[in-house]
């Protein structure tokens, strides 16, 4: 069975990308953290594009909330209309 997936944490990300741009080597990090030096660059790409900060963070978590609260409603709506049919 292969290894088990690392999960990073959007500020261990965020310090070592903050890392590369200070000028670490990023093929020191990848080396001291063990993580692959392809990784590191698409998380420098996505801190570059604005993806680490806290803004869009908050943006992802909030649309991920709507998403489920959509669901939601469109499960009780469908109850409702069930519920109109059979006492009616």
């Amino acid at each position: 069975m292969g290894a088990k997936r690392r999960r990073y944490s959007h500020k261990l990300k965020k310090e070592m990308v903050e890392k590369i741009l200070e000028g670490m080597p990023a093929a020191r990090i990848s080396r001291e953290e063990k993580i692959s030096p392809g990784l590191l660059s698409r998380w420098k790409k996505e801190y570059m594009e604005g993806r680490f900060s806290d803004i869009q963070a908050e943006i992802t978590r909030l649309g991920k909330n709507i998403a489920r609260l959509e669901k939601k409603v469109e499960n009780l709506s469908k109850d409702n209309i069930i519920k109109k049919r059979f006492k009616g």
